[in-house]
């Protein structure tokens, strides 16, 4: 059956201030339920951003390693939706991508390792046992 699992963590740099943006997060199917969760916090404005549900889960058509994960979620406590493209491109971390568009209209991109660095790391695991 269908399954999948991503996890991460770090910092990008690549907010729309320029400051730090946090995150952790995780998305998949697990026994056919969509499972996973988002927190990213905007280190410029302050902004908090806390998922309450994953909604979608998909590979990104463009690139095998990429995953598309979206998420029911509180801005600032605002109920809002967010769209996550995260990219697992090497150990550990070094292209990782991180990509957070908001239904606010608010998007922060960044890579976790690379010319405009951030830190932390992208896993995309292979489907655990009992996931199926």
């Amino acid at each position: 059956g269908d399954c999948g699992k991503v996890t991460g963590g770090g910092w990008i740099v690549g907010t729309p201030s320029g400051a730090k943006g946090t995150f952790g997060m995780s998305g998949g199917i697990r026994r056919g339920e969509f499972w996973g969760h988002l927190n990213f916090i905007d280190h410029g404005t302050g902004m908090k951003v806390r998922s309450t549900a994953v909604t979608g889960f998909q590979t990104d058509p463009a690139n095998p390693q990429g995953r598309i994960i979206d998420y029911a979620v509180t801005i600032d406590g605002t109920v809002g939706t967010a769209r996550l493209l995260v990219v697992d491109e090497g150990e550990p971390g070094r292209r990782d991508v991180f990509d957070l568009t908001l239904s606010s209209g608010y998007r922060a991109a960044g890579e976790l390792g690379g010319s405009r660095t951030g830190g932390g790391n992208i896993q995309v695991h292979k489907c655990p046992p009992g996931w199926e």
